[in-house]
């Protein structure tokens, strides 16, 4: 048995929140996912079985390729490495990502789920959080939004991080359940995603998002990011849990 003071441990920082007082499920995701290395086919899928504490340190557990952040006896997170694939939509363009998202903000709707969220906020400044907005495309089926991350953000080869590659891909996937008709808001759940391209940071990107079905107060989403060449970089599926 290991000495509690030897046991890794993750803290999420006050300005990576989602809720305002937990840390946004798609950085949190990303987070646990990196201390894991994907196959060329897997992906990584994590669970998040209760809301991350803020400024807390979580303990890492590591068994197998498994990994859990663990607060006491209390499960946060867990995740693993799965096979992974899924059904894509062609994205539309960068100009029709930033149509649907000027549109929305003219006709009042643009929203945030919660005003400080790291992801979705558009109240933060550029290097506070990443402004990730989405909204429907006429005739496409999907929510689409223009991004370009902060530099910033940027790991020292210019990339955007992997762990904020995850939270890119998270609100996406709630929004494009409310521009569906359907109002459904909730918690993360589960949230499988592969990267497959980097992508640099301060460069022009699409996000988009498309439901996959719902029952009960259950209800799935996926999500893709694309680079301004129209190449895909990442994606994912998501669950989420209606209040």
């Amino acid at each position: 048995m290991p000495d509690a003071s030897e046991v890794p441990t993750v803290v999420f920082s006050e300005q990576f929140r989602g809720p305002p007082r937990s840390g946004n499920g798609g950085y949190v995701a990303g987070v646990l996912a990196g201390f894991l290395s994907p196959g060329p086919k897997q992906a990584v899928q994590v669970t998040l079985k209760a809301p991350a504490p803020l400024e807390q340190p979580l303990a890492l557990e590591c068994e197998g390729d498994t990994r859990r952040l663990v607060l006491g006896e209390k499960r946060i997170a867990e995740a693993l490495l799965v096979p992974f694939e899924i059904a894509i939509p062609q994205p539309g363009s960068w100009e029709q990502a930033c149509a649907a998202r000027d549109q929305a903000a003219r006709s009042g709707h643009a929203r945030n789920s919660h005003p400080v969220c790291f992801c979705c906020s558009t109240a933060l400044p550029t290097n506070r959080g990443l402004r990730v907005q989405c909204h429907a495309v006429a005739g496409l089926g999907q929510v689409a939004g223009p991004w370009i991350c902060d530099p910033s953000f940027a790991t020292a080869d210019g990339r955007v991080p992997a762990e904020l590659v995850w939270t890119a891909l998270d609100c996406p996937g709630q929004m494009a359940w409310v521009a569906d008709g359907n109002r459904r808001v909730g918690l993360l759940g589960r949230m499988t995603a592969r990267l497959v391209h980097p992508v640099d940071a301060g460069a022009r990107t699409v996000i988009i998002g498309w439901t996959m079905g719902a029952e009960g107060r259950k209800f799935e989403s996926g999500t893709a990011l694309f680079d301004a060449q129209g190449t895909l970089c990442a994606y994912a599926k998501a669950t989420w849990f209606g209040f």
